[in-house]
């Protein structure tokens, strides 16, 4: 561990490589950096894979291992397709009270079908022992991930279902942490408003650059002006 590193620290992450970083990427990494200078957090751009042998979304655990080791209290992971809507929210607040080291937003299954509710694209991680084993495991098993199209969350999904970790993850409601407005949910026939103003997160899952580049604009002169 890192002594340099104070265990209260708070790091806001984010992983932005290839085609992700482009104009949409390139403002949402602006918006979730004003928001960690507005609370004091430090703040960090992965623009390379860390696996060549895997695809880019699998970098994210491996990032995050790596910033729990090196003795950052609290990691915020957030998407480059998803921004902080909600300066007033800190990270503290998220997962205020609960005493799991993992906490993602539990989508409900009548709206979008998963299996089991978690998505990887904001997560909060506690420094906590357990975290780097359980990335460890979540790796040792991208044989049988590799070809489902949500990557690296299949991983730590099956990983959550296991008797071993199921009791890793704080589950919150997705409006309160991780809520979708775009493309994506009108295509699957799903409601348009699941995202709302004063939510903590907006997430452009899987939208095109004609949607997001227009909408970030408008929320980074909202949010930074």
């Amino acid at each position: 561990m890192n002594d340099n590193i104070a265990n209260n620290k708070i790091l806001v992450a984010m992983l932005c490589v290839g085609d992700s970083m482009r104009k949409s990427g390139e403002i949402s990494v602006r918006i979730n950096h004003a928001y960690a200078d507005a609370h004091g957090y430090d703040f960090t751009v992965q623009h390379e894979s860390l696996d060549p042998s895997k695809t880019p979304h699998w970098t994210k655990l491996l990032m995050l291992k790596e910033f729990v080791n090196k003795g950052y209290g609290t990691v915020f992971y957030i998407d480059c397709d998803a921004i902080v809507t909600d300066f007033s929210v800190s990270i503290e607040s998220i997962a205020d009270g609960c005493d799991h080291p993992l906490t993602m937003a539990n989508e409900n299954r009548d709206i979008f079908g998963e299996r089991r509710g978690e998505n990887t694209g904001v997560m909060v991680i506690r420094n906590d022992a357990r975290i780097p084993e359980f990335i460890d495991d979540c790796m040792s098993i991208f044989c049988k991930c590799r070809n489902s199209c949500v990557f690296e969350q299949e991983a730590v999904g099956m990983m959550l279902e296991t008797p071993k970790w199921r009791d890793l993850w704080n589950r919150v409601p997705c409006r309160r942490m991780n809520s979708y407005f775009g493309k994506f949910a009108n295509e699957l026939k799903k409601p348009w408003n699941l995202w709302q103003e004063g939510d903590f997160v907006m997430h452009c899952l899987r939208t095109d650059e004609t949607f997001k580049v227009p909408l970030f604009e408008r929320m980074e002169k909202r949010l930074c002006s």
